[in-house]
């Protein structure tokens, strides 16, 4: 599932949204401001990967949001 920033949302491309889906094997992430998306998978319980992609997740919007 995808869901996308509202277009009365004054502040679009300011937030970083975060969706999950969590198994006992693997986590899929999806990140996006409502422009840009980016999906990461990762290992079941990787927390400093979770932490990882996160951060990786913010810069690259930070970085779309200032281009």
């Amino acid at each position: 599932m995808i869901a996308t920033a509202g277009i009365n949302n004054n502040v679009l491309g300011n937030i970083l949204y975060m969706a999950r889906e969590l198994s006992q094997n693997k986590w899929c992430l999806a990140f996006g401001n409502g422009v840009k998306l980016r999906q990461v998978t990762l290992d079941s319980n990787d927390r400093l990967g979770l932490f990882e992609a996160i951060i990786q997740a913010n810069q690259i919007i930070i970085n779309f949001i200032w281009d």
